[in-house]
This record gives structure tokens, C-alpha cells and sequence, in this order.
């Protein structure tokens, strides 16, 4: 057996012949073996280069690839090349039959038979036909996205994702027909028929037409996926255990007061902002979160290790201690200051550059380095 078929078969081989096609060998160098061949070491190197021919190894380490016109076969058993297996490669097939005998290719697809997968220039991976892929599960609680080009598409009875139920990732339809058998779509639009809903990448809520939603009236539940809005005049009111409207829980429309009281007795509202008192709130259409003022927002962190950055219309502030941030120390996510005074306090920035004053650096969207002018 020829000295180069067998290296270039085992996984060590692999790695040897590469070495072997860079290193400068003369030209025409020829090795003898002992059972009387010989061969010549530039144009085995060579084919490492360029691809293996008919039974030369493939794929394992090194991912050694086959010539144009042969594909690397794989033994049921080498798993398509898991773990680095090596397989051989073989001519891809010109010609094959329409016998139905399918097998799963090692692209994860499903052919005919053998020949029709090896002709595509696949190996086998199974007998009989790939199994489907795992579902992958949308919405629910964490709602879970899908890839682009999928929908998240709901059962019946999941009535499109409501109480926090899921769906699966379906591909979107890239063509319908012109069918009219109408739907009533999960945002609430009719589609001529259910692939066209698809298309759009809105799963189906009911069969038939979308009822015209008026606006819900004194008492109506809202504030929930699938529920109407409340008419004009009215804002959705949400009881304390209601979160507002946290984790689907519905609130009920009420009329929004048209005169309230001067009197300080502060709520925090479910947009987060303080009011004076309830009924300022409910004015404005908001419903109550709690009592007394909004807590102050966290403050987000940034700069640091991982180099976090702050939202459009705020800077990382550092404290003077914080040396602009070296040694991976963190600042703090501050507004930035749209107006300032011309007073002249001068201050170096973390930029280098002399300032007015500390607020005129800050609008420039930089911290503070010193107190005083940048020295040169």
C-alpha cells in the first residue's frame, strides 16, 4: 500500500501531509516503500491543496476538501464528520433513479435516495427521512421572538398570545393564492384568507371577518391583549392587584374627571410620573400604581469593562476619584445639560479640553477630568 494513502487516512496523516505541502521539497523527489512503489511527494502535496481525488480522505482536523466533481462520503457511523471524522471522497453521481428509498442528507435535508443526495454532493446522514426540527416556542410570559423570514403563529385556543400563552415559529408564506375566505388576523386587520395573514407574519385569531371594535364604554374590560380601548372621554382603570396591567390582568374603563382639587396628596402613575393626586392622574388618562411619589429611577451604569454606553441625550459622568473611567472604573448615565451659564469656572474635560465651566463640558457630553484649565 501505497506510504502516502495510508498518512493521509489517519487523522495524524492529515496534519503530516499539510506540513508535508508546505515544506520546500525538490521538485520530482520520490519516496521508495517497501513493498516497491513510489510516489512523488509534490504532487500528493499538491492534492492536499487542492482537493483529494477518488478514495483520498476528507473533512476530520482539517476540513481537507475533495477536486471539483467528488464529494466526502461519510460511514453511517463517522456522523457526517462529528468529532473530526475523516471521510472519503467519491465521484458525485451524473445519473439516478426516481426509486423512492429516502435518506436524511448531512445538510439536514431529506432525498429521494442515496444517489440523489450524493449527486447534490451530500453524504448521508440516516435512513428514511430527517426528522422534523424541535419546534420553537414564541410569546408567552418572556415574549420569545422568532427568526426572521418565521411568525409566531397561535392555536385557537391560545387566542393570540393572551394570558401569556405561546405559539410556535412557523416560516412565512412567500405566496398565496387570491382565495377569498376571510380572517380576522391577531392585530385586529381581516385578510382575505389565512395566508395572506401569514404572510404579513400575524397569526389568525378567528374565521371571518374582524368585528368592528368600538370604543369600550363605562365598566368594559381593557388594558388586555385582544381587548377594545376605551371609548373617548374614558381611561382605563387599573385595581391595585392589576399591576397595572401587568401579566395581562384587564382594567375597566372609566370617565376621566373633568375638574380636581388643588390638594397635594401625591400617586405615582402607571406612566411612572408623580401627580398631585388621583384625580390629577385619572385627568391626564393614566390610572394609579401606588401612593406617594415615584420612587427615582435606578441610575444606569456606564463605561467600566465592558465599555457600557448611555442612552441618546445623556453622557457618562465620572466622579473626579473616578479618573475618567481608567482602570476600568464606572460612571453614571447623567442628562445632558441643554442650557448653561456663561460664568467662567474653567474645568478640564475627560477630552482633554478646557471648558467654561463644568455644565458647559457636561452639554458637550463630557466629564469632568479637574478642576481648573487642561494643562498642556
Amino acid at each position: 500500500m501505497n506510504i502516502q494513502n495510508r498518512l493521509k487516512n489517519s487523522r495524524l496523516g492529515s496534519v503530516l501531509w499539510l506540513a508535508l505541502s508546505i515544506a520546500p521539497f525538490t521538485v520530482g523527489c520520490q519516496v521508495d516503500v517497501s513493498d516497491g512503489s513510489s510516489g512523488s511527494l509534490d504532487s500528493d502535496a499538491e492534492e492536499v491543496r487542492g482537493g483529494g481525488g477518488q478514495g483520498r480522505a476528507c473533512g476530520g482536523l482539517l476540513g481537507l476538501s475533495c477536486r471539483s466533481g467528488f464529494f466526502c462520503d461519510y460511514e453511517l457511523e463517522a456522523m457526517c464528520g462529528a468529532f473530526d471524522q475523516t471521510g472519503t471522497c467519491e465521484r458525485i453521481p451524473e445519473v439516478c433513479t426516481r426509486e423512492y428509498n429516502p435518506v436524511c442528507g448531512c445538510d439536514g435535508k431529506t432525498y429521494g435516495n442515496e444517489c440523489e443526495a450524493n449527486g447534490a454532493g451530500v453524504s448521508v446522514s440516516a435512513r428514511g427521512e430527517c426528522a422534523p426540527p424541535p419546534r420553537q416556542e414564541c410569546g408567552g410570559l418572556l415574549g420569545l421572538a422568532c427568526d426572521e423570514g418565521s411568525f409566531c403563529d397561535f392555536a385557537p385556543d391560545a387566542m393570540c398570545g393572551a394570558a401569556d400563552q405561546t405559539g410556535v415559529c412557523v416560516p412565512t408564506p412567500e405566496g398565496c393564492t387570491k382565495e377569498f375566505a376571510p380572517v380576522c388576523g391577531c392585530d385586529g386587520n381581516t385578510y382575505s384568507n389565512a395566508c395572506m395573514a401569514n404572510a404579513a407574519g400575524v397569526s389568525v385569531a378567528s374565521s371571518g371577518e374582524c368585528a368592528p371594535a368600538p370604543g369600550g364604554g363605562v365598566g368594559d374590560a381593557c388594558g388586555t391583549r385582544g381587548a377594545a380601548e376605551c371609548a373617548p372621554g374614558l381611561f382605563c382603570d387599573f385595581p391595585p392587584r392589576a399591576d397595572c396591567g401587568s401579566f395581562d390582568l384587564p382594567g375597566a374603563c372609566a370617565p376621566m374627571p373633568e375638574a380636581c382639587t388643588f390638594q397635594y396628596d401625591p400617586v405615582c402613575g402607571c406612566d411612572g410620573k408623580t401627580y398631585g393626586n388621583a384625580c390629577a392622574a385619572n385627568a391626564a388618562g393614566v390610572s394609579v400604581a401606588s401612593s406617594g411619589e415615584c420612587a427615582p429611577a435606578p441610575e444606569k451604569i456606564c463605561g467600566g469593562l465592558l465599555g457600557l454606553e448611555c442612552d441618546a441625550g445623556s453622557f457618562c459622568n465620572y466622579s473626579l476619584e473616578a479618573m475618567c473611567g481608567a482602570a476600568d472604573m464606572t460612571g453614571v448615565c447623567d442628562p445632558i445639560p441643554e442650557a448653561c451659564t456663561e460664568e467662567y469656572n474653567p474645568v478640564c474635560g475627560c477630552d482633554d479640553r478646557t471648558y467654561g465651566n463644568a455644565c458647559a463640558a457636561n452639554s458637550a457630553g463630557v466629564a469632568v477630568a479637574s478642576r481648573g484649565e487642561c494643562r498642556r
